[in-house]
């Protein structure tokens, strides 16, 4: 038996505006989840929920978005420069230890945290780069 589907109840997408057929649970108020051919998902659900909460998520993906581009400027240093580097060297890559995702002192040296990164402190203005997958 083919399934049969009714609109007389006129329900809607939320996010797309397709009819939701009468058969459908009550509650429901988006379209079904589709596995696209390449894997990726397409959901009305999240994508309705992803425009109603951006403006409340800006700051935290301002957040993400300086941490993405701080590990890629330290990548870059660590591959061109070595492990070894001046404060000279991470203020031209616009390295700033001032912003870490987190630090600790110990002995009067500071260690700076980034995402994947470590900064050690060796001298007044010599750091030593270690990668690292510290948790936060």
């Amino acid at each position: 038996m083919d399934n049969y589907y009714t609109y007389s109840q006129k329900r809607k997408c939320l996010h797309c505006q397709k009819p939701i057929a009468d058969q459908k649970h009550a509650s429901t108020k988006f379209c079904e989840r589709i596995e696209l051919p390449d894997n990726t998902i397409q959901s009305c659900k999240d994508d309705f929920h992803s425009v109603k909460n951006k403006e409340k998520n800006k700051p935290y993906k301002r957040l993400a978005d300086f941490h993405k581009d701080a590990s890629r400027r330290i990548s870059n240093l660590l591959n061109d420069k070595g492990e070894n580097v001046t404060t000279g060297l991470i203020d031209q890559y616009g390295i700033l230890l001032s912003k870490p995702a987190a630090f600790s002192v110990e002995n009067g040296k500071y260690t700076f945290y980034f995402i994947g990164f470590v900064f050690k402190q060796i001298s007044s203005s010599q750091f030593k780069i270690l990668k690292n997958d510290h948790a936060f």
